[in-house]
C-alpha cells in the first residue's frame, strides 16, 4: 500500500466521520428535547411540599434552542460559515503551503487528507461547542466557564472550517 492509497483512506474515513457528527448531534438534539419537555412537565406536576430544585422557564427554552441548532448541526455550520467574514489571507497561505500544481499526486492526496482531518476535528468542536452551551444554559457550578469555551468552540471551529474547506 502506498502513501497515496493510504492519504485516500484517511480522506474518506475523515467524510464518514463528518456525517457520523451529524446524525450523532442529531440524536443529541432529540435526547435534549426529550429532556426538555420532561422538564417542562415535572414542572407542571410538581406539588407545594416539592423540595428539589425546579429549573426555570429560562433554561428550560435554552434547552430547547440548543436541541434544534443540535438537530440541525449541518445547516447551522453553514451559516456561521457563511456570516463569518473573508479568510483569503490564510487561504493563500495555505495553498502557498500545499505547492505548485506540478506536485507529485502523492503530495496532494496527503494534503487533501490533512484539510479533511482539520475539517473534521473542527466539526467535532462545533459539536462540543453546543453541548457546552448546553451546560451553562442550566446553571451547573461552572456554568460561566463552560459558556466561555463553548464560545471559542464555536468560532473557532468554525473559522477552521472555513479556512480548510
Amino acid at each position: 500500500m502506498n502513501y497515496q492509497e493510504i492519504a485516500e483512506e484517511l480522506v474518506s474515513f475523515a467524510q464518514a466521520g463528518i456525517g457520523f457528527v451529524y446524525w450523532f448531534a442529531l440524536a443529541c438534539g432529540i435526547c435534549l428535547t426529550f429532556m426538555a419537555l420532561t422538564t417542562i412537565v415535572k414542572k407542571g406536576n410538581a406539588g407545594g411540599f416539592n423540595t428539589e430544585p425546579r429549573a426555570g422557564w429560562g433554561a428550560i427554552a435554552g434547552r430547547l434552542l440548543i436541541a434544534s441548532a443540535l438537530a440541525t448541526l449541518a445547516t447551522k455550520l453553514e451559516a456561521v460559515i457563511g456570516t463569518n467574514g473573508s479568510v483569503d489571507g490564510a487561504r493563500t497561505v495555505l495553498a502557498y503551503a500545499q505547492g505548485q500544481s506540478s506536485q507529485s499526486a502523492v503530495a496532494r492526496a496527503i494534503w487533501a487528507a490533512i484539510c479533511t482531518w482539520c475539517v473534521f476535528i473542527a466539526t467535532i468542536g462545533f459539536f462540543r461547542g453546543f453541548l457546552l452551551l448546553d451546560k451553562a444554559s442550566q446553571g451547573m457550578q461552572d456554568s460561566h466557564d463552560a459558556f466561555w469555551r463553548a464560545l471559542w468552540h464555536i468560532i473557532f471551529s468554525a473559522l477552521a472550517i472555513q479556512i480548510f474547506s
